[in-house]
């Protein structure tokens, strides 16, 4: 079945620490960061996303200009290449840079490298002009040493990255992806690329993405950075494994990520666009990173059958725009996910928002999923198997809203929503929180079914709604309620309700408080608002039923 990552890619910065480069001293290289981009970090090395595009991104990164006359062209032409300056040196089909300057690339080079192997202080620029590079045992694309490289897409051409399929040591770095750096990367540009690894490849700039030409075999990342000190270290799940030069890597059945990082990503103004095949029982992630993550910005459509966007750390989205459909979970961080903007319309999932702690603070998101719509686990993949009500088979707060017991003594995920608008349409349990749920503002809209062993809401220790507005219908064999509140609730049993059935809550005055149409069908309604009070009553109109209740 083939699971395609598709977007492009305006501008996307790789930093190779967790500290970035935005911030005087060294990285775990030894280098001195050169302070002009990046995320900074704190005494204790933790990567600071609190920053703006100002912050991370100086007008060098967006800079797509440059002089042609004065910079360095290099004419690829099928087995070799031909410079007009020394600092390009070209052994047969391997083409290094070495001195600060522009290069503009152009041309086919069936079976090679560029490699840019320049000083610890360089900054240069390389613009893919019409250019079509091949490497069928290593990466067209390597960046071993230099400050900074700025890869630029020249206004309306054609570039493509590809690899072969296997992946041959040259030196004591892990190759393993078309595009492959150890130091800070900038790709920017409106020319269209595709970075084609194997079954996994990336395409960044405008225009469609373009299909893998036929060099299948060893499953690969499509574009990666890696952190400058540790090569061959903090390897991606599943990727190929680097070979000897005498054996190449087995492929077959590897797992391969659209984009891997194994240190930190941030990208900002960006649209990231990769397409990822795979045609048998293959774990694939769109975006993975093994250290934290940040997406401010850009358009990003994945289809991916691993998770989408994965970090073994940290996550923000506090921007952007999100198309997914995912296999496994639509976005999951093993500590904390943290959306703060931005636009997430996921219609595919097993599980849509998952990490240890889940925190919604602004931006609009919708969900469909299999199972969980939110879920608050243990941090693993696996986590979500165990705790909440599979752990304890129904505890928690009731219909009444009394908390329950079982598991919530070592229960310690947690999920708070303090803005933004959350709609959920779920097969599983609406929110599952595997330890406490807090609602605090925004507007949320959770749709489960009626059958099976589901809930609107699942959590094991406290769920607590200080303020926006929480409408939920479900099942109502395992349902809970809130179990604390300062605005009044509603939690009501209504049978066996068709999907499409209409509810509306009005006072006694008969001003409509909220109107909603369930997209499945429900045997219980649970409302909450800063216009609901406790204590006083209100009229549920279910179809063509209605009744008087008294507010929690």
């Amino acid at each position: 079945m083939k699971r395609q990552l598709a977007a492009a890619l305006a501008v996307l910065l790789i930093t190779g620490t967790a500290a970035g480069c935005g911030i005087s001293g060294s990285d775990s290289s030894g280098k001195e960061n050169s302070g002009d981009s990046g995320t900074s970090a704190d005494s204790s090395g933790q990567t600071d996303f609190s920053q703006t595009d100002a912050d991370m991104f100086t007008d060098r990164d967006y800079e797509t200009d440059y002089d042609e006359s004065s910079s360095v062209h290099i004419e690829l032409n099928g087995s070799t290449a031909e410079a007009d300056s020394d600092s390009v040196q070209i052994s047969g089909s391997t083409i290094t840079i070495t001195e600060e300057a522009t290069y503009i690339i152009s041309g086919t080079l069936d079976d090679g490298m560029i490699i840019v192997d320049a000083p610890d202080t360089v900054k240069l620029q390389l613009v893919l002009n019409g250019a079509d590079i091949n490497s069928e045992t290593s990466a067209p694309l390597y960046i071993p040493e230099a400050d900074k490289v700025f890869v630029t897409l020249a206004d309306g051409t054609e570039n493509t990255l590809s690899n072969g399929g296997t992946y041959t040591a040259i030196d004591d770095s892990n190759i393993d992806s078309a595009i492959f750096s150890r130091q800070d990367l900038t790709l920017n540009g409106s020319g269209n690329a595709a970075s084609e690894s194997s079954d996994s490849w990336g395409q960044w700039g405008g225009g469609a993405p373009r299909q893998p030409g036929g060099r299948g075999g060893a499953g690969g990342d499509g574009m990666r950075g890696t952190d400058p000190g540790s090569a061959g270290e903090g390897e991606t799940g599943g990727a190929p494994e680097q070979s000897t030069p005498d054996q190449g890597a087995s492929g077959s059945g590897e797992s391969a990520e659209a984009l891997a990082f194994t240190e930190s990503l941030t990208a900002s103004d960006s649209d990231a666009s990769a397409d990822t095949e795979d045609d048998s029982s293959t774990s694939m992630k769109g975006i993975k990173s093994d250290g934290d993550m940040m997406i401010s910005g850009g358009s990003f459509t994945i289809d991916s059958a691993d998770d989408s966007v994965h970090t073994n750390s940290s996550v923000t989205v506090s921007g952007g725009t999100f198309e997914i459909a995912s296999g496994d979970d639509a976005f999951h961080g093993e500590d904390t996910l943290t959306v703060s903007g931005g636009t997430i319309n996921i219609t595919e999932s097993y599980e849509g928002l998952e990490a240890l702690s889940v925190s919604i603070q602004d931006g609009d998101i919708t969900i469909v999923s299999t199972d969980d719509g939110l879920n608050a686990a243990g941090g693993t993949d696996s986590s979500g198997t165990t705790g909440g009500r599979d752990g304890m088979f129904g505890g928690g707060g009731g219909m009444g809203g009394e908390p329950g017991g079982g598991m919530s003594s070592s229960s310690g995920g947690s999920i708070e929503i303090s803005g933004g608008t959350l709609d959920i349409n779920a097969s599983g349990d609406g929110i599952d929180a595997n330890g406490s749920l807090a609602i605090s503002g925004g507007y949320t809209v959770v749709a489960g079914p009626t059958q099976g062993d589901t809930a609107t809401l699942d959590y094991d220790t406290t769920a607590e709604i200080t303020g926006g507005t929480f409408i939920g219908t479900g099942a109502s064999g395992m349902a809970q309620t809130f179990s604390d509140s300062e605005q009044g609730v509603i939690a009501v049993s209504v049978g066996g309700q068709s999907a499409g059935n209409g509810i509306t809550l009005t006072d006694q005055s008969g001003n409509e408080i909220i109107s909603y149409t369930p997209e499945l069908s429900f045997a219980v309604v649970i409302l909450s608002s800063p216009d609901i009070t406790s204590g006083e009553t209100y009229t549920i109109t279910v179809g063509e039923a209605s009744g008087e209740f008294e507010a929690s």
